[in-house]
């Protein structure tokens, strides 16, 4: 994003990201960024350093040409009206409108884009898509509060099946700096897991969300295997094979005759009852204790990486710590 704002004037100078050293990216990249914009100024106050706000001639035509009427409304204004209809799906009025404000103050003159575009603000705030995405902010910010007192640490998480969904998983758990070792039945299985992780890393490098270094660092918290005995220390093991029942117990008693006691183990799935799929475990109900072992199913919306969302079901009879 910054650096299409410079492409078209808005900003004059990108300040690329550091890595890691001696203290975190993010603080050493700002204490970078505060530098380089004191210096600028500096050089900008003593007239050292000249700004050209001259557009090239070429650039003058163009931007005289689309402006016109005739090419505004059917070229530039219908390119943006496609382009935001085939992202919202006309779900969404406010880009329309944004359109409609810009138009105007191209056409008729500032003043009448800015009253426009005060307009259609009140209407679109009494809109049924503001209020329902005021209720889904409020409810985001709500359910990040943690109500419940500090939970048990989770340093490892297992993921068994590197299809669509596993990697998917899998590909959160390591974003969020946690050890996630990725299992699957071969080796084919295992690199198409892996190549999926890889290609959403390198899209977010491509779209500047993370550098090189930061790609690298979240790729190490990966492990990827074929062998069961991996997720032996596993804190959380999430089952994510196909939805067939026989395979998936046939899992959960491979998983529970590795993970310790206090392992919690849960099942990815979004069309079998999670209490048929517990009928594997050999763990009974009595024998499980306030912070031990449970069955649940969690079921991670596609893709994983796009939607803040999990929806927990915890099996009847469950303890309630767990869940």
């Amino acid at each position: 994003m910054c650096f299409q704002a410079k492409k078209i004037g808005l900003v004059d100078s990108v300040v690329q990201p550091l890595g890691d050293g001696l203290e975190p990216a993010a603080v050493t990249t700002h204490r970078y960024l505060e530098r380089v914009a004191v210096d600028t100024a500096r050089q900008l106050a003593s007239g050292s350093l000249k700004v050209n706000r001259e557009k090239p001639l070429l650039q003058k035509v163009m931007n005289k040409a689309l402006n016109t009427s005739l090419v505004l409304d059917n070229v530039v204004m219908k390119m943006a009206k496609d382009k935001v209809m085939k992202q919202t799906g006309g779900n969404y009025p406010a880009p329309l409108k944004i359109l409609e404000a810009i138009r105007a103050g191209i056409v008729e003159g500032p003043s009448r884009g800015y009253d426009l575009e005060s307009k259609s603000f009140g209407e679109l705030t009494q809109s049924y898509q503001s209020k329902a995405l005021i209720g889904l902010f409020n409810g985001s910010t709500e359910c990040k509060k943690n109500k419940y007192g500090q939970g048990l640490p989770v340093k490892e998480v297992a993921v068994v099946g590197a299809g669509l969904m596993g990697a998917g998983i899998a590909n959160v758990t390591i974003d969020k700096g946690l050890k996630c070792v990725l299992l699957d039945m071969n080796e084919q299985g295992l690199e198409r897991g892996e190549n999926q992780i890889a290609t959403h890393l390198n899209g977010q490098m491509k779209r500047k969300k993370i550098n090189k270094l930061e790609r690298e660092r979240i790729m190490t918290n990966l492990v990827a295997s074929c062998d069961y005995n991996s997720m032996k220390d596993a804190d959380v093991v999430i089952e994510a094979v196909f939805e067939d029942l026989p395979l998936k117990h046939k899992v959960i008693k491979q998983i529970e005759g590795i993970v310790g006691k206090d392992t919690i183990i849960a099942s990815n799935t979004s069309a079998l009852p999670i209490k048929e799929i517990a009928k594997a475990s050999s763990r009974p109900d009595k024998s499980f204790t306030a912070l031990g072992f449970d069955e649940i199913s969690m079921y991670w919306t596609t893709s994983v990486y796009f939607f803040y969302l999990v929806h927990p079901i915890v099996r009847k009879g469950a303890l309630w710590p767990i869940s």
